[in-house]
Parts: C-alpha cells; sequence; structure tokens
C-alpha cells in the first residue's frame, strides 16, 4: 500500500483510509512557501491595479482560498496553484479540489523576479484534471510563443488585472 501510494504521489493515510491530510505529499514546507509568496505577489499586484484583498482566517472553512481580491466592486475567492515544471515543457500545476467555488489562478516563474499568471478554467480542470487526494492535478504544454495550453485550449494570461482580470471573471 505504501508502495502504490508513492507511485500514485498520494498521501498513504488518505489511500488506505480516506483520512484527508494536513499537507498532501508535495506540499512540503519549501512548497508551501512558495505558493504563500505567489498568493501574496498576487495581492499585491491586484492592490497595484487599485483593487483590495484579504487573506483568509486560518480556521476559515473555506481552507481552499489563498486570497479574496475585490475588483470592480465584486468579491472572488482565488485559489493560486504555482507550477512545477516536468518534462519536455510541461507543467503541472495542483490545484484545490474545490475549484468550482473560486477563480483558480495558475502561476509560472518565468525568471527570478517574474511570472506569468493564467485563469484556469473549471472546465478544463474538470475535463483535463487527474484526482491526488486532496488536490487534483493538471498538466499543461509551455508552447512558450504560443502560450501555456490545456488539452489544446489556450490559456487567458493575466496582463493588467484591472481589465484582463476582471473581464476573465464577469464570464
Amino acid at each position: 500500500m505504501k508502495a502504490l501510494a508513492e507511485l500514485l504521489s498520494v498521501d498513504y493515510g488518505w489511500l488506505a483510509f480516506g483520512i484527508r491530510p494536513e499537507l498532501d505529499m508535495e506540499k512540503r514546507p519549501a512548497r508551501v512557501l512558495a505558493e504563500s509568496a505567489a498568493a501574496n505577489l498576487i495581492a499585491g499586484f491586484i492592490q497595484l491595479a487599485g483593487g483590495h484583498c484579504a487573506f483568509p482566517e486560518a480556521d476559515e472553512p473555506s481552507s481552499f482560498v489563498d486570497v479574496y481580491a475585490i475588483l470592480g466592486n465584486r468579491q472572488r475567492a482565488l485559489a493560486i496553484a504555482l507550477a512545477k515544471p516536468q518534462e519536455n515543457g510541461k507543467l503541472r500545476f495542483s490545484v484545490t479540489n474545490e475549484y468550482a467555488k473560486c477563480t483558480v489562478i495558475g502561476v509560472v516563474q518565468t525568471g527570478i523576479g517574474s511570472i506569468d499568471m493564467y485563469v484556469i478554467p473549471p472546465q478544463l480542470i474538470e475535463r483535463h484534471g487527474v484526482l491526488r487526494g486532496p488536490s487534483t492535478d493538471i498538466v499543461a504544454e509551455d508552447k512558450k510563443a504560443k502560450g501555456i495550453l490545456i488539452g489544446g485550449v489556450t490559456l487567458s494570461k493575466i496582463v493588467d488585472f484591472k481589465s484582463d482580470f476582471a473581464r476573465s471573471l464577469s464570464n
């Protein structure tokens, strides 16, 4: 059972007993810090665009939310998914299983101090995601000039939170 848990990259307790772990196999301390930094960066960009942000309380039932944002007089629950590079120019995002209840923003680190941000629509997660215990993994292709693709669909890159992000959230 332990070997199977390792092979599937899921928590042993979840696989054997259905017990949801506090942190899944991928979210080791360094990964948690990186995702927290990405959430802080996105909150900063939203504030620079004139929006307002709040972080959920530690004991809040909506633990899948990383940032609450108000843009265009609308509050949104945001879940941040940091890309993990894979072989052959692919990227893996581990997103919350509650992705239908929030807006998922995929963050790709492109260099020291630079990131690209994409809205990952729930329909693509539903169609192409793989359940991995407390999260769902989705693999994207980094086509550089063409952008990030999931299942042949190009993700919307966030260039300006005030216009791009607000427009993508109104759909």
